[in-house]
């Protein structure tokens, strides 16, 4: 991605010439305008769904290796709150 920005940069380094800097207000403006609409298109039918899938219900997941699920996160949280206790 890094190369693509670099190319788009120096394609536009011509644009830069005119005092006034139109042209290239005006293209970055342009793309951005088609990259909004595009992303908007692509994004829909999430957004669509954005109220379903803020309802979903908490994972109880506990999985092989406790330190990545929800029971073993609670039990670290616990455990340091009560290190935090003696240590007072």
């Amino acid at each position: 991605m890094s190369a693509f920005s670099n190319a788009l940069g120096q394609a536009f380094v011509s644009l830069s010439e005119d005092p006034l800097l139109v042209w290239n207000y005006t293209t970055v403006a342009i793309l951005a305008f088609i990259g909004g609409i595009l992303f908007w298109f692509h994004q829909r039918k999430t957004d669509k769904q954005e109220d379903i899938l803020n309802m979903l219900p908490d994972s109880n997941y506990m999985g092989k290796d406790r330190r990545h699920s929800v029971a073993g996160a609670e039990e670290a949280i616990a455990g340091h709150n009560v290190e935090a206790h003696v240590r007072t």
